[in-house]
């Protein structure tokens, strides 16, 4: 572009060129800024010649700024990538791996975050020989931000269980760690339970997807009693309850990964077809019980993305004799 300062500017100064040549740093769409002469120290005007020249060096110039460009978005990508493996394989560390932590259960457990980082949390510790504790928590939102917090809980829930394994102090604790340290928001819910070697089940579900206990007769019951999400309210109300499982039973729970799972048709998973589901897998042992809902749901979805974490625990009961029974064989 040759322009004219003077007839547009009315500068008449005399040390004002007559006119400056101007051309784009262009490379790929992207432009970087331009390259200008305005000044000739033997004549006035530019020549068509050194239009041309402005243009290759324009052109030159544009290459290099926008290979620059794409390196630098390049090695920035090759840090996020290695920033988010390095979450993602802490946060599967922070996972549990050995299910054989109490002896009167039979537990199996997978978390598929639909990122590289998700906000499910689950957890099976051992209180003492006779006793378990059980957790499942899904944070609201997605991505780093939400696997900040649900390592937050967990270490809420690990520190906070030395002292007591009450569900309501567990719980209010809880509840009141993520308000101090939360600016946001952003909430949990949770399912807090202790079983106990006889089959005792006290739990709390804080807005949690209820669990599913499946009976040997095929009985489906949901476990829905507790309280509000976690985070939200200075005072956690909980009201807790108390089942009373057999050997045998069944264990479920889940996050809602699993029921808002869709396919093509924007159709859901659902709570319906999952309790249709829970009370055919009597008998199954836990990791066949796993498997066989990742199958129905991937199934159900048919190759559709899916937008949610999905998390699951199973536990079967094999109650105090088959535990007694274990350690004599040991």
């Amino acid at each position: 572009m040759s322009h004219s300062l003077r007839d547009e500017w009315n500068i008449e100064a005399a040390e004002a060129p007559d006119r400056f040549l101007a051309c784009s740093l262009a490379s790929g769409g992207t432009s970087h800024g331009y390259l200008c002469l305005g000044c000739r120290k033997q004549g006035r005007m530019f020549t068509s010649v050194d239009q041309k020249l402005l243009y290759a060096l324009a052109s030159l110039t544009g290459m290099t700024l926008e290979n620059v460009r794409l390196q630098r978005s390049e090695l920035e990508k090759q840090r996020l990538d290695s920033e988010l493996d390095l979450a993602r394989r802490i946060q599967c560390s922070l996972l549990p791996h050995d299910f054989s932590c109490s002896k009167f259960v039979q537990v199996s457990g997978r978390s598929l975050p639909c990122q590289e980082v998700g906000g499910d949390y689950f957890d099976l510790m051992a209180v003492d020989d006779d006793h378990c504790l059980l957790v499942i928590a899904d944070v609201s939102g997605k991505g780093p931000a939400a696997a900040l917090k649900a390592a937050m809980l967990q270490g809420i829930i690990h520190a906070a269980s030395r002292h007591s394994t009450e569900l309501p102090y567990l719980t209010r604790t809880a509840n009141a760690c993520i308000r101090e340290r939360t600016t946001d928001n952003s909430f949990i819910t949770a399912f807090v339970a202790v079983l106990d070697s006889s089959g005792t089940l006290q739990f709390g579900n804080c807005g949690h997807n209820p669990p599913l206990w499946v009976q040997t007769s095929g009985e489906v019951t949901e476990l829905s009693e507790g309280g509000p999400p976690l985070g939200i309210l200075p005072d956690l109300p909980l009201h807790t309850g108390c089942v009373q499982l057999k050997p045998g039973d069944l264990l479920f729970l889940y996050t809602d990964g699993v029921t808002d799972s869709e396919n093509a048709c924007g159709d859901t998973f659902g709570a319906e077809r999952m309790l249709k589901w829970a009370g055919n897998q009597v008998g199954r042992s836990p990791a066949d019980v796993e498997q066989n809902l990742i199958c129905a749901v991937t199934e159900f979805c048919n190759g559709q993305r899916q937008f949610d974490d999905l998390t699951l625990l199973v536990l079967r009961f094999a109650g105090v004799d088959a535990a007694r029974t274990e350690a004599k064989e040991e």
